[in-house]
């Protein structure tokens, strides 16, 4: 089992390096002009002419804001090895930002991640979900996503909505499967934040156990 999680855990940071590096060759540049982000998304915008979320927004943006995505997603898709050498807290922590950044592509371009998303649960503690402190949320969640759900499908099949956030009466699968991707990211990001929460305690209890008391140092060095 460790071993298979090894080599997957190898081969999404390999996977990631790649478009990284492939990224960082015509993304990385001081050209404040240019702009990978946009690159991808008005080839998208004229494909579909349909744009969903906050894709809308993207034109009032300031240049300088989309150049600093282009260096954050360089940065973020290269260091998938640095954090997984580093350890379990750190890995789990570059997988939720990674998930953060499947969330905003599937907002901003309307590019979805949704599959690469839930193979991150397989890092993820989902024996979380059963704490007690988390079990009085279960029915509130069910709840909320099914009035969602139901309010989604009503609006779509009325034909009525807003603009934003997939609210447009549009009928597409593409529509379909930007909302899906919406919600599993922030399914995902949740657990592997509480993960990496559960590990940064557990960090910081390790070494209050290994730090000898002030009195204990007192008496040590009285001695």
């Amino acid at each position: 089992m460790d071993r298979g999680l090894a080599l997957l855990a190898v081969a999404i940071a390999f996977g990631f390096l790649t478009a990284g590096f492939d990224k960082a060759r015509y993304w990385v540049t001081t050209d404040p002009t240019s702009s990978g982000f946009l690159s991808w998304y008005y080839p998208r915008m004229f494909t579909y002419e349909n744009p969903q979320a906050l894709a809308g927004l993207v034109p009032g943006t300031p240049l300088g804001v989309l150049k600093l995505a282009d260096l954050a997603a360089v940065v973020v898709e290269s260091a998938g090895f640095v954090a997984l050498l580093a350890g379990r807290m750190p890995w789990r922590a570059w997988l939720l930002v990674v998930t953060g950044l499947h969330l905003a592509n599937a907002l901003v371009l309307n590019i979805t991640f949704t599959t690469q998303a839930v193979i991150y649960l397989a890092f993820a503690d989902l024996v979380l979900l059963a704490r007690p402190g988390l079990a009085r949320w279960r029915l509130p969640a069910v709840g909320a996503v099914l009035v969602v759900g139901a309010w989604h499908v009503v609006t779509r099949v009325a034909g009525g909505g807003s603009g934003y956030f997939l609210w447009d009466g549009g009928r597409s699968a593409y529509a379909y499967d930007v909302y899906l991707c919406v919600v599993v990211c922030l399914g995902v990001m949740v657990l592997l934040a509480l993960d990496v929460l559960r590990e940064a305690r557990h960090l910081v209890t390790a070494v209050s156990a290994r730090r000898p008391s002030r009195r204990g140092a007192a008496r040590a060095t009285s001695v």
